[in-house]
């Protein structure tokens, strides 16, 4: 049984395209930061940092692409959850051209921008895989 149902039938393989190409720029994004964190930077206050960071992010991330569908009269929807994926793309630009010697910033950016990025992933794909109002019409 195929993931998406009702009006979103159609458009299940362009969703899923959408959310493969924005997982893939997130997981681009923590795999830089990974690299970046050294031994020396795995303390406590450092890891509160990093989940004050995408904590939030990531909450924002997934109301947003939960609150939008993706696409709208079958067309891309130009909502604050598409602003909110394109922000978080240019924010993780910018953590990665950032200089070493703001090493931890950098690796705060990325986690944030890829906590974005998912987060309105998740947000997109619970909002497009639930049974939209008209199929749960015609199915009582």
């Amino acid at each position: 049984m195929w993931l998406f149902t009702g009006r979103y039938s159609h458009l299940g393989p362009g969703i899923c395209l959408i959310a493969l190409a924005v997982a893939s720029i997130g997981a681009i994004f923590i795999r830089s930061a990974a690299r970046l964190v050294q031994r020396r930077d795995l303390k406590a206050a450092n890891v509160v940092n990093l989940l004050l960071a995408a904590i939030p992010a990531a909450i924002l991330g997934q109301a947003e692409g939960f609150g939008e569908p993706v696409f709208v009269s079958d067309g891309l929807n130009g909502g604050e959850a598409l602003f909110l994926a394109i922000a978080g793309v240019l924010l993780g630009f910018g953590g990665l051209i950032l200089s070493n010697k703001l090493r931890l910033l950098r690796v705060l950016i990325l986690i944030a921008a890829s906590a974005i990025l998912f987060g309105d992933i998740a947000g997109w794909i619970r909002r497009s895989a639930g049974p939209s109002k008209s199929y749960l019409q015609q199915a009582s």
